[in-house]
Order: C-alpha cells, then sequence, then structure tokens
C-alpha cells in the first residue's frame, strides 16, 4: 500500500495525489488505482501517472482514466477522508486488458 498525503483535483478536474517516495515509481509510468472493498477484495478503480517527482523524493501521481462504475468512490477521494483514502491502493503497473477499457 502507499501512503498518501494530500489528494486535491488539479486544473483539468483530475485527481491529484500526493504520495511519500518510493523506488516502486518513476516520472510518467502509468499507474492503477484500486480500491478495497469491505471484504477485502481489490477492485480496479482508475489508470493515471505519475507526474513528478518532487526534490524530497515525494509522488505527485494524477487519476486521469476513471472506471464508469467507480465515479463516486473518485469523486469523494478529494474530500480527503481518511477512511476512503486508506482503502486506495496505487501499484506501479496497469492491467493487461488496459486497453480494452474493461476492468
Amino acid at each position: 500500500m502507499h501512503d498518501y498525503l494530500r489528494v486535491q483535483k488539479d486544473a483539468n478536474n483530475n485527481i491529484l495525489c500526493l504520495l511519500e517516495a518510493s523506488d516502486l515509481f518513476a516520472y510518467d509510468i502509468y499507474i492503477s488505482f484500486y480500491y478495497t472493498d469491505d471484504d477485502g477484495f481489490e477492485n480496479l478503480i482508475a489508470i493515471g501517472f505519475v507526474n513528478v517527482i518532487q526534490n524530497d523524493g515525494k509522488i505527485q501521481a494524477i487519476l486521469n482514466q476513471p472506471y464508469p462504475n467507480y465515479q463516486n468512490i473518485i469523486d469523494d477521494l478529494d474530500g480527503n477522508d481518511p477512511k476512503l483514502i486508506e482503502k486506495i491502493i496505487i501499484k506501479p503497473s496497469i492491467p493487461r486488458n488496459f486497453n480494452t477499457g474493461q476492468p
């Protein structure tokens, strides 16, 4: 699980996440966002990318390709609700079916 510091909307109305530093992430890589449901299953909710790796190592990640079935969760993210944020996992990879548009 990756530690969030802050979530907000960027100038293009995408979700911008500030993450703790990690060697697993690199500039401009695709990343995937998962929501862990109450039964413990991780559900792919969006694809994004690493926009900036700051001088202090913190990562700015943009969620820019949400899956419609999870729009309510994505809309709630920029409220910085700690209970919701702890259920979101960001992984430095994307699923093989990414280009099909199917989660």
